[in-house]
């Protein structure tokens, strides 16, 4: 099952301190966070990580994968840390949270046995 974009821009703001636990955003703060959050998955598309996208104008959809929910939760707020929160979050950090989502999205070891070659 997945999740909304509206979640995970609500869980987003929260991580923030920008909204509180069954408060919800206001329409500058949540725009703002979907832009972040657009730039964000191109980002990860560009650099090969996942492939995730969504719709700005209906942001009810579920299109965010429940294993990638968090992990893209806690990315969006590092970005938007500086803005909301007013800290600085460090490019180790941010790293760190790309690579939970790569480690996420790659693709396993699939143990099947490889014919040998012979020159």
């Amino acid at each position: 099952m997945a999740r909304t974009v509206a979640a995970l821009l609500e869980r987003s703001l929260q991580i923030v301190d920008e909204v509180g636990a069954g408060q919800t955003a206001s329409a500058e703060d949540q725009q703002f966070a979907s832009d972040a959050l657009t730039s964000l998955l191109a980002e990860l598309l560009k650099r090969e990580i996942c492939d995730v996208s969504f719709d700005p104008a209906d942001l009810s959809v579920e299109e965010i994968p429940d294993e990638l929910f968090n992990p893209l939760a806690n990315l969006l707020a590092a970005d938007l840390q500086t803005p909301f929160a007013g800290g600085v979050v460090s490019d180790n950090v941010r790293e760190g949270l790309i690579n939970r989502v790569r480690r996420l999205t790659s693709i396993g070891p699939s143990y099947e046995v490889l014919p040998g070659e012979y020159f």
